[in-house]
């Protein structure tokens, strides 16, 4: 029986541990998506208003590091939180 709830927890801890990953990865492109659509806005706008195109592509560009650096740190916590240390049953939900 311990076997079998070893292997249980080891499962479920795998797909939670994997489905975190995939979250994180479809808001980092859907970040990046948001910041290339910025910056090809900036990019457009250069001639006709350079200062206004050069604060958009910094704009963008904050936000984007911003947003990516809060989704890998939700990300890692959430992976980091989900270990059990050997010896320890504690289940997470």
């Amino acid at each position: 029986i311990g076997a079998l709830v070893v292997a249980l927890t080891t499962f479920f801890a795998f797909k939670h541990g994997w489905s975190g990953y995939y979250l994180a990865r479809f808001k980092l492109e859907s970040l990046k998506g948001r910041y290339e659509e910025a910056i090809g806005r900036a990019k457009l706008m250069a001639e006709k208003n350079e200062e206004a195109a050069i604060e958009l592509a910094v704009s963008a560009t904050k936000y984007y590091m911003e947003e990516a650096g809060r989704v890998i740190e939700e990300e890692t916590k959430g992976f980091f939180g989900s270990m059990a240390f050997p010896g320890k049953f504690s289940p997470k939900a």
